[in-house]
């Protein structure tokens, strides 16, 4: 018999489609809980249940009722997963020109007015003058004023981050006297062994590409707008990873005090 007329075939079909549906939503469901999203897991249950009715209407109504919405819905979850359309690579590229860490904004927030360094970064950077200052009004980080100022946990997270400044010039110091002959491989696996023993969620070791160093110094112990030379042959590279919860928040404090944790942990 033809589709229109073959009454088992409709029912088949239109049960597929249900089926398919409800399976699709069940699997946002259980993400949605893992990730503790009550409000799309409510929204996926309401889904999932209206899917399940629809499957059971072709019991309850005539066929030809049910047919039109399954052409329907078949042809947007077609339109949906069709790779139809302009496509394109994503062009990453190689970036050749070193960035000044003068030029972010954890550097530029540091030029006081009336400093010797902050007559001397806007004589070469005055586009960035108007807006810095404009930002230099608002309240300081950390400080009675700001929107999410908290007068307990404000002070603890601008601790945590007066310990990190500290530690900047103790995790350095004179290459060993004392030099080993050791396999590339074996000094791969000792290095990640460390620094996932330490807390680290990965690690990985590639060849520094000279690109991604700071041209000159904006922040740190050294001399600023001293020109920066690295010839290191390797980078090591490492992640860690922030609580979810906190995240959440963002951009309340919690989210801050786990970044400072993390910086601190790293």
């Amino acid at each position: 018999m033809g589709l229109f007329t073959d009454h088992t075939l409709i029912r088949i079909l239109h049960l597929l489609l249900s089926t398919g549906l409800s399976a699709f939503f069940l699997l946002f469901l259980h993400t949605s809980l893992a990730e503790q999203k009550l409000r799309a897991a409510l929204i996926s249950l309401v889904v999932v249940s209206l899917s399940v009715l629809y499957g059971l209407l072709v019991f309850l109504v005539p066929l030809w009722y049910i047919l039109i919405p399954d052409i329907l819905l078949l042809i947007i979850v077609i339109l949906f997963f069709a790779p139809i359309g302009k496509t394109g690579q994503l062009d990453v590229g190689e970036s050749e020109e070193r960035v000044d860490e003068r030029d972010t904004m954890f550097s530029r927030e540091g030029n006081e007015p009336g400093s010797e360094k902050y007559d001397t970064y806007y004589a070469i950077r005055p586009e960035h003058k108007e807006t810095d200052d404009r930002l230099r009004q608002l309240p300081a980080l950390f400080q009675p004023g700001g929107r999410y100022y908290d007068d307990k946990l404000s002070p603890q997270i601008a601790a945590t981050f007066r310990a990190i400044e500290a530690l900047t010039d103790q995790v350095d110091g004179e290459v060993n006297s004392q030099r080993e002959q050791i396999e590339a491989e074996a000094a791969t696996k000792l290095v990640k062994e460390r620094l996932l023993a330490g807390g680290a969620r990965s690690v990985g070791i590639a060849t520094l590409n000279q690109a991604y160093v700071y041209s000159h110094v904006g922040r740190g112990p050294e001399t600023w707008a001293e020109p920066i030379v690295n010839d290191h042959k390797f980078a090591i590279v490492f992640t860690m990873e922030m609580e979810y919860e906190p995240v959440e928040t963002a951009p309340t404090l919690p989210i801050t005090e786990e970044t400072a944790k993390r910086y601190l942990q790293g």
